[in-house]
Formats: structure tokens, sequence, C-alpha cells
């Protein structure tokens, strides 16, 4: 567990989230769902019970997984999910999705879970983090060109809401050494 102050006067705690934290989890993922777009999925369209959810923070944090949440007077206001392939092969690598309440963009909650994620992939040994990120989501891309991302590709109609098709970009970062 870490606690930061954000630019907004806030105070920022981060932990890894265990079993109790599952039904918040969910209603989290419910409003920033309606808050944006840019995630994979609308209100109503996560598919995820309780029950799973309590099986996949079951599942825990390992080398194979980093999870974060970030919770501000004990209400979760962002959320973290790095996952890579035990794979031999695929295992220096992996991709993670990020998510911040809407009334916390830009004050530092999404650089600071990022910010750990880095840390935490440099402890474990991995070489390079991957993200897919909506082609017009540029807020996020600064944010990950700040920390070291670089553009390696585009999907093209990767999305499609309400009838209109959106691309996503792959960036990258390389953690070598």
């Amino acid at each position: 567990m870490a606690s930061y102050a954000l630019r907004s006067g806030a105070q920022l705690v981060t932990a890894t989230p265990d079993v109790g934290d599952a039904a918040a989890l969910l209603a989290y993922v419910n409003r920033v769902a309606a808050e944006s777009d840019f995630l994979t999925f609308g209100p109503g369209e996560h598919g995820i019970t309780l029950a799973e959810e309590v099986a996949f923070l079951e599942a825990g944090a390992s080398t194979w997984r980093f999870l974060r949440k970030a919770t501000i007077e004990g209400e979760i206001v962002g959320f973290l999910d790095l996952r890579r392939s035990p794979r031999p092969r695929l295992q220096h690598t992996g991709q993670f999705g990020i998510s911040v309440r809407k009334d916390r963009w830009r004050q530092g909650v999404g650089r600071i879970l990022l910010s750990e994620l880095l840390d935490w992939a440099v402890s474990v040994g991995m070489r390079k983090i991957d993200l897919r990120v909506r082609a017009d989501n540029v807020g996020a891309q600064a944010l990950y060109r700040s920390l070291g991302f670089v553009e390696e590709g585009r999907v093209t109609r990767a999305m499609m809401i309400g009838g209109a098709f959106f691309d996503e970009l792959l960036m990258g970062r390389v953690i070598d050494p």
C-alpha cells in the first residue's frame, strides 16, 4: 500500500485489491463504463458477476499479473490490470488496461498507477509492456507518451459504438535494463 498527495489536494491510496473489494470494483466498473466511450465496454456490457469478480481477485496478483486499485477516502477512483503469459517465449511482455473515474482525470491518478506498474515490471524481469488505446483518446496517449510509450501500430475499426467505428493504437514501452 502506498499513499500520494494529488494535484487536487486529495490523498490517493494504492493497493492490491482483494476479494473484499469485489462488490466495490463492480460498482466502480459500472460507473466508469457510463462515464466514457473510451473503454472496451459500455454500461451493462462488462458481463462479470460478483462470483466471477471474487474468483478473479482470489487468483490475485502474482509474477504473472499486476493488479492495483486507487482509492480516495475509501472510494475506488482508478484500477489497473496487467497480464503476462507464463509461456517462456511471451513472459517478457504483458498488456495492461487502466481506467480512472472521470472526475479524477488529469489529477495524477493514472500516472501514479502506471509508475507503480513500471516499477513492478522491472522487479519481475519484464522487458516490454504493451497497450491498446482508442486513436481519438489523445489525453491517455499523452500520458502514455510522457512515460516512454511509443506508437507501434494501428488497428482500424477496432471498436464500434452506435454504428460508428473507432481505430485503436498499439503502443509499447521497452523496459530493458
